[in-house]
């Protein structure tokens, strides 16, 4: 392992575990931890043969998910580590590294804030707001997908992968039929003038479906509605800290 792949290791990990500890502390990635992480990967990038790989996949990953930050799906810091990592550590282990560091992140938040769902589900007793049939139909439809894809997975991978990865498929797919009721944990009511610059709003005040982050054309256009009321989320579920586990793993793993 040379020396450049070392040190970009040791700084992927650093700032990795600033951006998990301080989401979690504040739900912010701050720009003191994602700019001095781009830079760091810039100035290491000329001395990597995949020098190449960092720069498209940076280019590829903002161009992927500025959609979904103007539409609040996704935060401008996680957005800004994303390219960090991708200049930081363009390829390991014979791919590109920012993949298997997204699977595994994705798979443990998918795992820890789906099962915290569905056990929340299930004490507020949200089934009874559905409808008997509706729910059981909708569950049906999340077993059968799920058992579908074990079965389909136990024919090219060992069992307990093909478990493992239908289990997560039940999870999301619960969460996403359901996903109405997995949003209501975030969602405030206020008014117009208690909004936060980071806030992200239904669209529904204004006749649109969907959510967008709260940007100033958006308030002029709420305030030309003469909208009083409107209902935002807040504190939604923070990713870096499955971020952090999804290097320590990939770096292991991919060793």
């Amino acid at each position: 392992m040379d020396l450049v792949l070392l040190i970009s290791i040791g700084f992927t990990i650093f700032f990795s575990a600033l951006a998990a500890y301080f989401d979690y502390k504040t739900t912010y990635i701050f720009d003191w931890i994602t700019y001095p992480m781009i830079l760091v990967g810039l100035i290491l990038l000329p001395f990597k043969s995949t020098w190449y790989i960092g720069l498209i996949s940076a280019a590829i990953v903002f161009v992927f998910f500025i959609p979904f930050y103007k539409y609040g799906k996704i935060g401008g810091g996680d957005i800004k580590y994303f390219l960090g990592l991708c200049l930081l550590m363009p390829y390991y282990g014979n791919m590109y590294f920012i993949l298997p560091v997204f699977f595994f992140a994705s798979a443990l938040a998918g795992l820890f804030f789906g099962i915290k769902f569905i056990v929340l589900f299930l004490s507020k007793r949200y089934y009874n707001n559905i409808g008997k049939m509706e729910f059981i139909l909708k569950l049906f439809l999340a077993l059968a997908f799920s058992v579908f894809a074990g079965i389909f997975l136990s024919f090219g991978y060992k069992l307990y992968i093909a478990v493992s990865i239908s289990i997560l498929f039940f999870i999301c797919m619960f969460v996403l039929l359901f996903q109405n009721y997995f949003y209501m944990q975030f969602s405030y009511k206020i008014k117009l003038e208690n909004i936060l610059e980071d806030d992200i709003v239904e669209l529904s005040c204004l006749n649109k479906k969907g959510t967008k982050l709260v940007d100033k054309k958006l308030i002029a256009e709420l305030k030309s509605k003469k909208v009083k009321e409107l209902i935002v989320y807040r504190n939604l579920p923070v990713f870096a800290p499955f971020l952090f586990l999804g290097v320590i793993i990939s770096l292991f793993v991919f060793l």
